[in-house]
C-alpha cells in the first residue's frame, strides 16, 4: 500500500462525521488488507459499567480486494453480555456496524476490566488502539493469511482484542 493510500484511511477516518482522538489514528496494510482506525473521542470517560448497554469505541475504515468483510467505514461497538460490577474478564459481543446502522461482523470476546468505574488516577490519559496482523487457523484446519486484530486500550480501565477478518 502507498503513502496514498494510508493517508486516504485517514483522511476518510477523520471526516467520517464522528469526533475522533487524533493521536489514536493508526492503520496497517498485510496483504490485500488495509485498515485505519481511531478511537472515538470521550471513549476513556466511559465507565466499563455502560459496557453492558453497549459503547461504541471506535471507527474503522477497512480496505480489501475479497473477505468477508466489505471495504467501507464502520463503527466497532463494545456490549458486555452481563453487567459489570468488578475487574476482571468479562464476556461481551464485538460489533463491527456499517454506516446505515446494519451490523457487518459479531464475535464474542472478552472484555479485560481493570476498574468498574473510571479510575481517578490513570497511567494514561486517554484511549487508543493497536492493530496487528498474523495468520489465523480455521475450522478445516487450513490457515487464513493476513486476518487483521485490533486491540483497544483505555484508561477508563478496559481492554479487548477484537479480529477483523
Amino acid at each position: 500500500m502507498t503513502k496514498e493510500h494510508v493517508t486516504s484511511l485517514h483522511d476518510e477516518v477523520r471526516h467520517c462525521g464522528t469526533k475522533i482522538i487524533e493521536e489514536s489514528l493508526t492503520s496497517l496494510t498485510s496483504g490485500n488488507k488495509a485498515i485505519g482506525a481511531a478511537v472515538i473521542d470521550g471513549v476513556a470517560d466511559i465507565p466499563a459499567t455502560a459496557y453492558h448497554r453497549g459503547v461504541d469505541v471506535g471507527v474503522i475504515n477497512y480496505r480489501t480486494d475479497s473477505g468477508e468483510l466489505s471495504s467501507g467505514l464502520y463503527t466497532l461497538r463494545i456490549t458486555a453480555i452481563d453487567e459489570i460490577r468488578e475487574r476482571g474478564l468479562h464476556p461481551a459481543i464485538a460489533e463491527i456496524v456499517d454506516a446505515n446502522g446494519r451490523v457487518a461482523s459479531r464475535q464474542r470476546i472478552e472484555l479485560e476490566v481493570v476498574s468498574p468505574e473510571v479510575p481517578t488516577e490513570r497511567s494514561f490519559d486517554q484511549a487508543t488502539f493497536s492493530l496487528a496482523s498474523r495468520f489465523q487457523e480455521g475450522m478445516e484446519g487450513r490457515f487464513t493469511p493476513h486476518v487483521l486484530i485490533i486491540t483497544l486500550w483505555c484508561s477508563n480501565g478496559t481492554h479487548a482484542i477484537v479480529i477483523v477478518w
